[in-house]
């Protein structure tokens, strides 16, 4: 649950960059993390919003059942490698971004 929690960070920090508004990147955050707990906990009643599984961090933390199975080492991979494609977004969209006015 951690690697979920850094990836919702992580799109916070992507928002904050692009948009430069503090509210954005809060609320994206909190509206990716909602959407994507609902859409995992929905998507295990529902067959037809099974798409919506893939695109939720929950999905890929709590999937293969890590307390019974260990930790899955695609998913896992998929939780590493998201807030470090994020930050890398940020960090660049950051760079561009005029700090001193």
């Amino acid at each position: 649950m951690a690697l979920a929690g850094l990836c919702h960070g992580a799109a916070a920090l992507a928002l904050g960059a692009a948009t430069g508004r503090r509210a954005y990147a809060i609320g994206g955050a909190a509206v990716l993390a909602a959407v994507g707990y609902l859409g995992n906990t929905l998507a295990l009643q529902v067959e037809e919003l099974e798409w919506l599984r893939f695109g939720s961090a929950f999905y890929y933390a709590l999937g293969p059942d890590p307390l019974t199975n260990g930790l899955d080492p695609g998913f896992t991979a998929v939780l590493v490698a998201a807030p470090v494609a994020l930050v890398a977004l940020a960090g660049l969209r950051f760079d561009r971004r005029d700090v001193l006015v």
